[in-house]
């Protein structure tokens, strides 16, 4: 039965983006008109017709920091080249000793080119990071390193009964899923793909989502939290399904598709009950290890990451010259080779159009979803597919 709550129509048995957009009065996505002020670091345009220095990124530097994460015992301090080629501090131990993690934050092109984002009124944290480690916080230079790493608190565990609660959850959003109009199309879209030649090996997911969600204040926010918490649910079995359809085609070969997910929110809980349902090998890792795990034959997918994980800048930068890797499932972009001026909130640049050129594009507009599904798992929040882009390499 539709709750009372929804604030659609219950007689629909089938929801379209094109409907919901009507409903909503504003687009799923709308890239040209996103509002980030200028003035703020995601919306401050640069000028990438002509970048300085080489591809930021690179697998040396990030073998570093997973050497440096993982040691038991660390110095005082870890520094490494920026763009420029001069030596920066981009770790420092920190004063109290509740932290028990170290995590990886990047910098955005627009970040590696431009001084104006290294001002107060629009540096992002990390940059912030980045001149405190470097004692010019106060003098607003930019410090343009590729990443710097922050220590910070690991969450509890969910207790017993909230382990309970989760299973029940996912048990529901599997049966669900699987009923789904948009599971059987995704089997089908790489069932295809795998006769047509598709080289699949593995997924890499990043920033999928842990599966349970916080309890908020106040009825309207517990409810939209709820609803994302049941799509981060849902872009992992998205993730099962796409695993599933590609074994059933390598069978009667020697492939063998495995899943490897990063996200620092992950619990021991989402990593027992992801794994529990998963239909192939499964491993988690730690930022920026599933990134080093992409390779030729990786299928890379991510869900609204945030701005300060310039994940294509990453890739691309990593795959400069070589194969890239075999397809993508990550948040739509405008691919302008004429742009001049791009914002971090573009998430691309012009060396990921570059990359992208390789690739065949196609979209999830065509998954509409069935009225249960949508009261249940979307309502106050569009289909998590709806704002994302299928790319596959081109043979």
């Amino acid at each position: 039965m539709t709750s009372s709550a929804s604030p659609f129509d219950p007689k629909k048995t089938i929801v379209s983006k094109k409907w919901f957009e009507d409903q909503r009065k504003f687009p799923v996505v709308d890239l040209d008109k996103v509002n980030f002020p200028p003035d703020e670091w995601t919306g401050h345009r640069v000028d990438m017709s002509s970048i300085p220095f080489g591809h930021a990124f690179n697998r040396d530097a990030l073998k570093t920091a997973v050497k440096f994460i993982e040691a038991e015992t660390k110095p005082e301090s870890l520094r490494m080249h920026d763009v420029g080629g001069n030596l920066r501090k981009v770790w420092e131990e920190p004063q109290t000793k509740v932290e028990n993690e170290i995590g990886m934050n990047y910098l955005t092109y627009p970040e590696l080119l431009s001084k104006d984002l290294a001002s107060k009124d629009k540096r992002s944290d990390n940059m912030e990071w980045a001149q405190e480690y470097n004692n010019v916080y106060d003098k607003h230079l930019s410090i343009p390193v590729p990443f710097v790493l922050k220590s910070f608190e690991r969450k509890k565990e969910a207790s017993p009964t909230d382990e309970k609660k989760v299973e029940g959850q996912v048990q529901a959003m599997k049966i669900m899923f699987k009923a789904s109009g948009s599971a059987q199309k995704i089997a089908e879209r790489f069932t295809k793909a795998a006769q047509e030649g598709a080289q699949i090996k593995k997924i890499v997911g990043f920033g999928l989502g842990s599966v349970k969600w916080d309890k908020l204040c106040g009825e309207e926010d517990e409810v939209k939290e709820q609803n994302a918490g049941f799509q981060r649910i849902w872009q992992h079995f998205t993730a099962f399904c796409i695993a599933d359809a590609l074994t059933r085609v390598y069978c009667e070969t020697d492939k063998k598709v495995e899943i490897v997910l990063q996200d620092p929110c992950y619990t021991a809980t989402d990593k027992k009950f992801l794994a529990k349902h998963s239909p192939v090998r499964i491993s988690f890792v730690r930022d920026p290890k599933g990134i080093l795990q992409v390779d030729s034959e990786t299928l890379v997918m991510t869900a609204f990451l945030p701005f300060d994980v310039p994940m294509p800048s990453i890739i691309a930068d990593l795959f400069h010259g070589q194969k890239g890797p075999a397809g993508f499932i990550w948040d739509k972009m405008i691919l302008d080779e004429d742009k001049k001026l791009w914002r971090a909130a573009d998430r691309a640049t012009p060396r990921v159009v570059e990359m992208l050129k390789g690739y065949t594009r196609d979209d999830f507009d065509d998954h509409d979803i069935e009225w249960e599904v949508f009261d249940k798992v979307c309502r106050r929040l569009p289909y998590w597919l709806w704002a994302m882009d299928l790319f596959l390499r081109k043979p």
